[in-house]
């Protein structure tokens, strides 16, 4: 089953029901229709392979950069859907220097915040924005990383994984919805500033999501084939 953009605006604006929802509490992603609960999501996938000691330190810093992320990204989808908001606490910098970068300044949104699924490959995600940059009539594939500080150089590693999360939630837009994007673009937001990283080519994003999804799926079956056998 698959829909359209105008479909994909209607479930942005409430006007129908998304064929996948999230479950906030328990973190997983459903195909409303059948119930069908996704076992895996985007960030898990390209994920899949870092070191345990970044894990560690992920998972160590997650009071500090998971509620910046989840403020920054809600008053970014409040001043896209209402025009932009006059920052205030929490991370008020964080939120200042968001629209003061002119390429977010000159987005139209088209949807922001709506969840994907790929059925048969069981996974969930959902994108930050979907819009287009007035300037230059591209449509683009948005998501937002908030910072500590910003840099200008990103590593190999991580320029690889943010290519990667783009693929896969653009490979479940186009599956689901059938729409497709002229690039895709990483925002850096840190306080006062935000830097967005130079357009990635959209086909190059998808490659790089499948092979992250092969080499996850090689190991997953690795797993199940060294599990010990009962008798």
């Amino acid at each position: 089953m698959s829909f359209d953009l105008d479909y994909l605006l209607a479930v942005h604006r409430g006007e129908t029901p998304s064929p996948v929802a999230f479950n906030e509490e328990h973190h997983f992603y459903e195909w409303v229709e059948t119930g069908q609960r996704m076992l895996r999501s985007v960030t898990s996938v390209v994920g899949h392979d870092l070191p345990p000691i970044v894990r560690q330190r992920i998972e160590e810093t997650k009071e500090d950069w998971q509620p910046r992320g989840d403020a920054v990204h809600l008053y970014g989808e409040q001043s896209w859907r209402d025009g932009t908001q006059i920052p205030t606490e929490p991370f008020i910098e964080w939120k200042r220097g968001l629209f003061e970068n002119q390429f977010i300044a000159d987005l139209q949104p088209l949807a922001m915040e709506v969840p994907l699924c790929n059925r048969r490959l069981s996974i969930g995600g959902k994108f930050d924005f979907l819009g287009i940059d007035s300037t230059t009539g591209a449509r683009v594939l948005l998501d937002l990383k908030s910072t500590k500080r910003v840099t200008r150089g990103v590593d190999e590693r991580k320029t690889l994984d943010y290519q990667a999360q783009c693929g896969g939630y653009l490979s479940m837009l186009i599956d689901l919805y059938q729409v497709t994007v002229d690039e895709c673009r990483i925002a850096l937001v840190g306080p006062g500033e935000t830097y967005v990283l130079p357009a990635f080519d959209p086909s190059e994003c998808m490659e790089i999501w499948f092979q992250k999804w092969f080499e996850y799926n090689r190991l997953q079956t690795m797993d199940i084939e060294h599990e010990p056998k009962e008798g």
